[in-house]
Formats: C-alpha cells, sequence, structure tokens
C-alpha cells in the first residue's frame, strides 16, 4: 500500500490501524465522499464564513491522518482565521487552500479508489 503521495500522508494512519487496509481504505471512501470541495468555493463566494468556519473545522481532524503536513496546516491556519473573524486574510489565503484540498482528493481516489 502506498504510504504517501504529493499530498496525501497516510502513515499516522496505517499506524494508528496497525495496517487494516480495509479500514483504511474505508476511511479514505468516506472522507472523499463527504468532502465536496465545491462547498468551501460556494461558501466564499458568498462571503458566508460562519458556515465555512463550521467547514473547515470538520475537515481540520481529519487531515493529520490523510493529508500531507503541509496541507494539514494551512487548513489549520485558514480556520484559525475564520475563528478570529480576519475575512480579508481568509479570503485571499483560502483559494489555494482549496486547490491543495482539490488536488489531495484526487489524489487519493487515484491511488485508493
Amino acid at each position: 500500500m502506498k504510504t504517501k503521495g504529493k499530498y496525501y500522508n497516510i502513515e499516522k494512519l496505517i499506524h494508528n490501524t496497525k495496517g487494516n487496509s480495509d479500514f483504511i481504505k474505508n476511511l479514505i471512501d468516506i472522507f472523499i465522499s463527504k468532502n465536496s470541495i465545491s462547498v468551501f468555493e460556494d461558501l466564499l463566494e458568498k462571503k458566508e464564513f460562519d458556515k465555512l468556519s463550521e467547514q473547515l473545522h470538520k475537515i481540520k481532524s481529519n487531515l493529520p491522518y490523510l493529508a500531507s503536513p503541509e496541507i494539514a496546516d494551512k487548513v489549520s491556519k485558514v480556520y484559525l482565521l475564520s475563528l478570529h473573524k480576519k475575512y480579508k486574510k481568509l479570503t485571499k489565503d483560502l483559494p489555494e487552500v482549496i486547490v491543495d484540498l482539490k488536488n489531495l482528493v484526487n489524489e487519493l481516489n487515484e491511488d485508493f479508489c
């Protein structure tokens, strides 16, 4: 089983699940199916920052087990911007994070689905 890609790193997930490949694949499938990145784009476009913060909160807890450390860190940073209502900086930084999340989902899809 591949453990790293450009956008993902599932080494922690493998360790925590003791290498149970069926369970790992199931978690990846759930992550991909429940995380429509278009939701982030829509909420940003509509400037619905409270809902955006909720969505970022939902996704950020899974990222240390699925995403590269860089992506997990970027999501945590934009989540903090949303919490502190720093919407100008959030609006500037989030599009890059959305691209990274799309790439993460695509790469997980290619390698595990």
